[in-house]
């Protein structure tokens, strides 16, 4: 196992035609309006998360410490069904790891973005040692991408007693790019022919718990796999 990939900015919010028009009519009223209306919005997404830590800032699933902070627009590549993008990345502690390396052998496996500071990656990825284990017992792999530096990415990997190997990114991100991640942890299941099977972003534990039968199928195991190690003890999803 290896891996981290680092985050950046949101796009820009969306413009409405229908709104701008109403605004451009009533002025400021409007503009107040158009206000109103978000603080709404922030507090219908706040009241469906009630499993979020008390007191935290309001944030999309994810965080803004989970997401790109390269400028750039994220591309629509990596889906379930497409071809897995290579790359060809360093490892903490020495040598290198491509997808090529890690599907020629035959069974693929599964991938994980993550970065150190991320809340989310913070509680997701050293849960994910028995998957790692129960992979290379069957000749499958796992791979950890930290999107940082090697120095951050190795104090992660000591703070945690992580077993899996771990590759790392700085700018340009040239493997997260290409995988079109837009928050972290990603999590992708790549099938022996290099096919993507599932595609995973932020940590909801309902989407991790039902990847088992997914890898299962998807990398010709005999049973599914413990996809988090101790799953009673986490929220049903984590912002960053």
């Amino acid at each position: 196992m290896r891996g981290l990939y680092r985050a950046g900015p949101l796009p820009e919010r969306p413009a409405f035609p229908e709104r701008e028009g109403a605004e451009r009519e009533e002025g400021r009223e409007g503009a107040e309006g158009g206000e109103e209306a978000a603080k709404a919005a922030e507090a219908a997404e706040i009241a469906a998360h009630p499993e979020a830590e008390a007191g935290a800032p309001a944030q999309t699933q994810g965080g803004p410490r989970c997401r790109p902070k390269e400028e750039g627009a994220v591309t629509a590549l990596a889906k379930p069904g497409t071809r897995a993008p290579d790359f060809n990345l360093p490892l903490v502690g020495g040598g290198y790891r491509g997808l090529a390396d890690l599907i020629h052998p035959g069974g693929g496996g599964v991938l994980i973005f993550f970065k150190e500071d991320c809340p989310a990656s913070e509680l997701v990825v050293p849960r994910l040692g028995p998957l790692a284990v129960a992979l290379e017992r069957e000749e499958r792999f796992f791979l950890a991408i930290a999107q940082d530096s090697e120095e951050i990415a190795r104090a992660f990997r000591d703070r945690h007693d992580l077993r899996f190997p771990i590759a790392w990114e700085e700018a340009p991100y040239a493997a997260s790019r290409g995988y079109g991640i837009g928050t972290v942890p990603a999590l992708f299941v790549v099938d022996g022919t290099g096919v993507i099977a599932e595609r995973v972003e932020g940590f909801i534990k309902s989407e991790y718990l039902a990847l088992g039968a997914g890898i299962e199928q998807a990398l010709a195991l005999g049973a599914a796999p413990a996809v988090l190690e101790r799953p009673e003890d986490l929220p049903a999803l984590k912002p960053g």
